[in-house]
C-alpha cells in the first residue's frame, strides 16, 4: 500500500468520525489510529491458532464489552444457556455500540478476551457449546 493510499484512508477514517481502522491481509497488516490513546489490541487468530473449543467471535471490530456501560451486570455467565440471536456481548466504536449474538442456541463458556481490549473480526471472544438438536 502506498503512502498516498494510507493518507486517504485516514482522512475518510477522520471525515466519517472513526478513530481506528484494521486492514489484515495475508502478507500484510495495517493498522490506523486517530486521536493519540491506544486500546490494547487482542490479535486475530490464524486458522492454526484457533481454540479447540468452539467460539462466538467479533462479527466486527471495536472495544469488547460484556456488559452494558451502563451496569456492572454481564450480559452473560459461563454456563449460561442462550439462544439464537441472544445479545452475549457488546463491541463499541466510539459513541456506536453494537450488540454481538449468538448464531445458534448453545451454551457459552468462559470468557476469552478481557473487557476494554480492541478487538478485529473473527477474534474468538468466548468458548461456546452449540447444543445438539435430536430429531424424533
Amino acid at each position: 500500500m502506498k503512502a498516498d493510499e494510507v493518507r486517504q484512508i485516514a482522512a475518510w477514517l477522520e471525515a466519517a468520525g472513526l478513530d481506528s481502522f484494521e486492514l489484515t491481509t495475508p502478507t500484510a497488516r495495517l493498522r490506523l489510529v486517530l486521536g493519540g490513546v491506544v486500546a490494547p489490541v487482542a490479535e486475530a487468530s490464524r486458522p492454526e491458532a484457533l481454540p479447540a473449543v468452539p467460539s462466538l467471535a467479533a462479527r466486527g471490530t471495536g472495544i469488547f464489552l460484556d456488559a452494558h456501560p451502563w451496569s456492572d451486570a454481564p450480559l452473560v455467565r459461563p454456563g449460561q444457556r442462550v439462544r439464537a440471536g441472544d445479545i452475549v456481548a457488546l463491541l463499541r466504536t466510539r459513541a456506536l455500540i453494537q450488540p454481538v449474538t449468538a448464531a445458534e442456541d448453545g451454551i457459552v463458556g468462559a470468557q476469552l478476551v478481557a473487557p476494554g481490549t480492541m478487538v478485529g473480526f473473527g477474534t474468538p471472544l468466548m468458548e461456546f457449546t452449540p447444543e445438539t438438536r435430536s430429531t424424533p
